[in-house]
Formats: structure tokens, C-alpha cells, sequence
């Protein structure tokens, strides 16, 4: 009787040891909290997981993401227009996982893992649109031991896209005359034009492209830009903020190139444009977009008298 007490009792012990989990929780954060090099717009934000409860109050956030060697994190999100990245402290990129469901954190080869060494220090940024925070749901826990996880689920990875677009510039000129021809049979006239610019939006490492234009009041703004959905990136969105609002445009017309239309109704607003192509190769040749800016037409009164 004894000896089936000890069992018990051993077995009751092994349990609450070894599938002892830590509860974590997500924070948001800004670039004012780790780095200005972050790329952080209205429809574009951080959260970080914290395990810690006083790193709650902590405006500066310096901890990083560290497992020993039998411990696991399981991810459970339940959001759109999400990404986990993983770097290490220097910021480079070890997993990029897009709109993730499941993530499992391991420091052994285990099928429905990622792997990350024991005892280093990791970053874990999760990027997603504000748009959906309401509906943003997940679950985030540490485990003491491995072993006593399900692991019946773990996101994977996407492979990147490689883009060659130099020998569309000259697409790129003629729609925007066929804008402009379109523009004109609508009383509409040309006043000014911009090229984006490309840049790295850290801390994904995406190849991005952006533009700012501060509109005065009746000007009209067209954006043309590549399709990118043509050519094999599935994710390609535009993000348009202004003085007023923010919004995504996603690019998903029939033909290579797709415009938008915007008619400004305010004097000073400040537009600021982002191209986004989530898993784009960072050694992929893209092109900018273009932004035509139309005042409409005056319309001379005849003196008949």
C-alpha cells in the first residue's frame, strides 16, 4: 500500500513538474521603447511577449526571449494580418512566420518546432494591423519540460519571392500617360509628379517602398504602381495615411499595373504612402511607384453682354 502511495505520489510530482507552465502575455510597444529604426505607422505595430509581470510597468524595454534547455513557448494567435519575426539581439533575422496560427519554440529538432538555441537571447516582435486588435486573440505560455506539450500544430515558413522589375520603368511611364490621357477627357489637369523611394522596414527586413506629399485643398491623387500579385507576391499592400485617416489599399487588379484615386478636400494634408510586399526577397529589383497630382479644370465664364 505504501509502496503504490509513493507511485502516486512520484507520478503526481513528475507532472506538476515537468508540464509546470508559465503564463505570458503580449505588450505593445513603439519605437520610443527599443529603437527609431523601427518601421512604425498607423497600420503597422509591435507587440513583444513579456513572462515577467514588473517588465509591465517597464517603459523601456531591454529583456529579451531566452529558453533553457528543456523548456518550450507555444504561440496560439488568433488574428489577421499578423507576423511573428525572430531575431537575434543584433536584429537579424532568424524565423519570419506570416499570419501564424501556431509557433512552438524548442531547443531540439522536433517535428512541429522552430528551433532556437538554449540559454541566448532572442527578440520576438509580432507585427499587426490595429485594424483588428478588437478581434486580436492568443495564448502564449512557457513550459518547464518538452515532453508533456501537444504538438499537433506549427506554422511554416513561407519562401521569399525574387523580384526583377527594371524592365518595367518604361511601363510604369507609359500608364501614366494613359492616366494623365484619361485624366484630361475628364477636365482634368497635370500639376506635379513623385517617385517613392525604397527602404528596409525593420524588424521584418521587407523591401518596402514609401512616399510623403502634403495635398492642398481639390488637388486629386493618383497612385500607379506594380501589381506585384502578378507576379507571384500574394501579400501587397498599400498603406495611405493622411492627416485624417489611414487606410489599405490592396493591389489586385487584372492588369500589371493598378491605380488609385484620391480626391483631397482639405488644405495641408499630409499624405504619407507605404508599399508594402510581405516575404519579398531583400536582393529583389523593384521599382517605385508613382504619385500624378490633378487639379480639375476651370471653367472660363463667357461675358456675353
Amino acid at each position: 500500500m505504501l509502496y503504490l502511495i509513493l507511485i502516486l505520489f512520484l507520478s503526481v510530482f513528475m507532472i506538476l513538474t515537468y508540464s509546470k507552465e508559465k503564463k505570458g502575455y503580449l505588450k505593445t510597444i513603439t519605437k520610443d521603447n527599443l529603437s527609431p529604426i523601427f518601421d512604425e505607422s498607423h497600420n503597422y505595430k509591435l507587440k513583444i511577449p513579456i513572462f515577467k509581470k514588473e517588465a509591465k510597468y517597464n517603459r523601456k524595454i531591454k529583456s529579451g526571449l531566452k529558453i533553457k534547455k528543456e523548456e518550450l513557448i507555444k504561440i496560439v494567435l488568433n488574428a489577421e494580418e499578423t507576423q511573428i519575426v525572430i531575431t537575434d539581439i543584433y536584429y537579424n533575422i532568424i524565423y519570419k512566420i506570416n499570419n501564424p496560427i501556431e509557433v512552438n519554440l524548442c531547443s531540439y529538432d522536433m517535428k512541429n518546432t522552430y528551433k532556437i538555441e538554449d540559454n541566448k537571447n532572442y527578440l520576438l516582435f509580432i507585427r499587426y494591423n490595429p485594424m483588428y486588435e478588437d478581434n486580436f486573440k492568443y495564448s502564449i505560455k512557457k513550459y518547464k519540460h518538452f515532453s508533456k506539450v501537444p504538438l499537433l500544430n506549427n506554422t511554416e515558413l513561407q519562401t521569399n519571392t525574387l523580384l526583377n522589375e527594371t524592365n518595367l520603368y518604361d511601363e510604369l511611364e507609359k500608364n501614366s500617360i494613359h492616366v494623365i490621357r484619361d485624366m484630361k477627357k475628364n477636365k482634368y489637369i497635370i500639376e506635379n509628379f513623385k517617385y517613392s523611394e525604397s527602404y528596409i522596414s525593420l524588424p521584418s527586413n521587407e523591401l518596402s517602398n514609401k512616399l510623403s506629399y502634403k495635398a492642398q485643398k481639390d488637388e486629386t491623387i493618383v497612385m500607379v504602381t506594380t501589381n506585384k500579385k502578378k507576379m507571384g507576391c500574394l501579400n501587397h499592400v498599400v498603406e495611405i495615411n493622411t492627416n485624417t485617416t489611414s487606410f489599405n489599399w490592396y493591389p489586385d487588379c487584372d492588369k500589371l499595373f493598378c491605380t488609385f484615386v484620391i480626391d483631397n478636400d482639405i488644405d495641408d494634408n499630409n499624405f504619407i504612402f507605404y508599399d508594402r510586399v510581405i516575404n519579398l526577397d531583400t536582393k529583389s529589383d523593384i521599382i517605385p511607384f508613382k504619385l500624378l497630382i490633378f487639379t480639375k479644370e476651370k471653367v472660363s465664364i463667357r461675358d456675353n453682354s
